[in-house]
């Protein structure tokens, strides 16, 4: 028996959704980065000392019962004539950090009862991160290296890297997929003005909970709903979009390739 070519066999064979990729183009993609990524990229380099700015006023008109706000200018760190927010903030007292050790030790036990094994461990990483630093405050509580300016200098820095980073990750994501460019376009200006309204918000929500709370807290919330939360929606953005694509798409085999 005569052995049929593999690209014959191509032929006849639907794509199967383990071996097919989209089949796109370098213009495509070369399109994508001039229209929408390189513009974004523009805007943010040329506006993040108005945007920080504003964050801070933002972040001020909602602590109108804490006195000696001040904002201040930082040339330090990557990004320069960034705006930050000056204020003395609170060290938590030696009976306040036993008691947040001894919540966390019993939040770590108890969250072995959570069936969910993501949201189990995602519990139990941030209690040790507030275990950690309650021990720190409990032993070394006068050298603690941030006050509220220098944490929000990280996090400004660490901010503007992130709406820079959003447009580039969207595009080159985005960019092989066989669809329109407006409806690229639109994902990704939406992912990054999420980005920008999301990165407002937080600070103002860490330096509540840093003023009300104490410093005990900053690392917790710096390494749990900072920059590394960034990520979860952006690949929800993505995801929801490739999502809806690729139902329409499936069945037009003239869109789709094999991988090898």
């Amino acid at each position: 028996m005569n052995r049929i070519k593999k690209d014959e066999v191509r032929h006849f064979i639907p794509y199967h959704r383990s071996y097919r990729k989209f089949n796109y183009t370098i213009k495509s993609i070369i399109l994508i980065f001039l229209t929408i990524v390189l513009p974004l990229e523009i805007i943010t380099l040329s506006f993040y000392p108005k945007i920080t700015l504003f964050m801070c006023e933002f972040t001020k008109s909602s602590l109108a019962h804490f006195q000696d706000i001040k904002i201040v200018k930082s040339e330090n760190g990557m990004f320069k004539n960034i705006y930050l927010l000056d204020i003395a903030g609170k060290y938590p007292s030696l009976i306040f950090s036993i008691i947040i050790f001894f919540l966390s030790l019993f939040g770590i036990f108890i969250s072995k009862f959570i069936k969910a094994k993501p949201i189990q461990l995602w519990i139990i990483f941030i209690f040790f991160l507030i275990l950690i630093s309650s021990i720190f405050f409990i032993l070394f509580p006068s050298r603690f290296p941030y006050d509220i300016k220098t944490f929000s200098e990280l996090y400004m820095n660490t901010q503007i890297g992130t709406w820079i980073t959003v447009p580039i990750i969207m595009g080159m994501a985005l960019a092989p997929i066989p669809y329109t460019s407006i409806s690229k376009s639109i994902i990704i200006i939406i992912t990054f003005l999420y980005s920008l309204i999301f990165g407002v918000i937080r600070y103002t929500f860490f330096i509540h909970i840093l003023l009300r709370f104490t410093y005990i807290f900053s690392l917790p919330l710096y390494f749990t709903l900072g920059p590394f939360i960034d990520f979860t929606y952006i690949v929800g953005f993505y995801s929801f979009y490739s999502g809806i694509i690729a139902n329409k798409l499936q069945k037009i085999r003239e869109t789709w390739k094999w991988v090898y």
